[in-house]
């Protein structure tokens, strides 16, 4: 993750601005680089070790002396104290400095500009035991974490229990799932209501042959109009793979914090432009872990046991545009069913099943307990580490644990 920062924009901005670069900082190292106008520059790393603090040699000194002649004053003192700072710990000083203290003139010239970077990978984990029970306890120390097979050091761990999170409901309206569409909408719409706490905020998309993306909002009423809206298919087709690529592209890689997608679908795509290489990237890149639900009609894979509840008879569609495509073989759900276990098991979600012993609404209450159970942990990224897709394995000392995360990230 890169966070960058420029004081040259309004006040209001900068100060949002920063307020997101501390939040996404503390506790994590990177690099942080100041540069201030008129010839005055300074450039901070903070590695992982701890820096410690040393006289200047008779070189240093000399070069401190002409420092001062060459710089302003003031200008001069700000990076001769921030040059005493350098440790992990004065990472929150600074920040919190950033944030107070906006630009200062130095003898009336214009407002420094201040950049801000930050190379920070963040980690997403549910770990449950070999019952399959949520463990909610461990600490920093119980974990292991290898970047292409390299250990790290894990430089911010924090639970999320309760921190903010965007949700989007991904609702698959074409022909093979008509009659399940209405024990989709009522769920689906008890989930939201159940889960969205103070600070959260959620959407929905739907998909056919085309998709349709409704508005960010963190307001019942409007999410409740929204489902209404769910009705059959507008385009022939069932472009899941694109409709993957589109949300993450235009809507979650533009949020921070905790990203979840939730899929309610058979998994079969039918007329995607992209692949499903194409939508697990764009869920990897935009930091959003996706969960899978599903749901068959009966009637329409007669040979697969459905949903908990019979499919009503009739196989016509509320909104009569587009023709209904006859039943499907049980080797296309088999393929939806790959389909979905992969992009949900490389971003750090599950895939479920609706079935008799384990209801839609079950389904639900245990992906809510995922999300409110989650560690988050981050490590810096080395400046020879690279671009392109990097793997994350994390593990816990502890033996018998299962850690449920993703599986990699692109660095660029």
């Amino acid at each position: 993750m890169l966070v960058s920062l420029d004081l040259s924009q309004s006040p209001r901005r900068c100060y949002d601005q920063r307020l997101s670069v501390i939040r996404e900082s503390i506790g994590t190292v990177g690099f942080i680089e100041r540069e201030l106008t008129h010839g005055c520059a300074m450039r901070i790393n903070l590695s992982d070790r701890q820096t410690e603090s040393k006289e200047p040699s008779l070189g240093n000194r000399r070069g401190t002396r002409a420092a001062s002649r060459q710089f302003p004053p003031p200008a001069y003192r700000l990076a001769a104290s921030i040059s005493k700072l350098l440790s992990k710990s004065s990472l929150l000083v600074l920040c919190l400095a950033v944030l107070i203290f906006p630009g200062v003139s130095l003898h009336g010239r214009p407002q420094p500009q201040i950049k801000i970077t930050v190379k920070v990978v963040n980690v997403l984990a549910t770990v449950r035991d070999k019952r399959g029970q949520i463990v909610s306890t461990l600490s920093r120390n119980d974990f292991v974490l290898e970047d292409n097979g390299r250990p790290q050091g894990i430089t911010y761990f924090a639970t999320e229990e309760d921190l903010p999170l965007s949700l989007g409901l991904l609702v698959d309206t074409s022909g093979s799932q008509v009659q399940v569409l209405g024990q989709e909408r009522m769920a689906s719409q008890k989930f939201l209501d159940d889960m969205l706490r103070e600070n959260d905020q959620a959407f929905l998309a739907r998909f056919d042959g085309a998709v349709v993306i409704y508005g960010l909002s963190s307001s019942r009423e409007k999410l409740a109009g929204d489902f209404q809206s769910l009705l059959g298919p507008r385009a022939s087709g069932t472009v899941l793979y694109d409709a993957a690529v589109s949300v993450c592209n235009r809507v979650t890689s533009k949020l921070d914090g905790r990203k979840a997608i939730i899929f309610l679908t058979d998994g079969v795509d039918n007329g995607s432009q992209h692949s499903l290489p194409d939508a697990i990237m764009a869920a990897q890149r935009a930091d959003t872990v996706v969960y899978s639900i599903l749901f068959a009609d009966e009637q329409f894979y007669p040979d697969v046991q459905g949903p908990s509840i019979p499919s009503p008879a009739g196989r016509r569609s509320p909104v009569n545009t587009v023709p209904l495509p006859q039943s499907l073989p049980s080797q296309e759900l088999s393929q939806g069913r790959d389909t979905l276990e992969r992009i949900s098991k490389e971003t750090g979600g599950r895939m479920f099943v609706v079935s008799r012993k384990e209801p839609i609404d079950q389904i639900f209450s245990t992906i809510e307990e995922e999300l409110r159970n989650q560690y988050a942990l981050g490590y810096a990224l080395g400046a020879d580490a690279g671009s392109g897709y990097r793997k994350i394995r994390l593990a816990t000392k502890q033996k018998g644990m299962i850690v449920q995360t993703r599986a990699g990230y692109y660095a660029d």
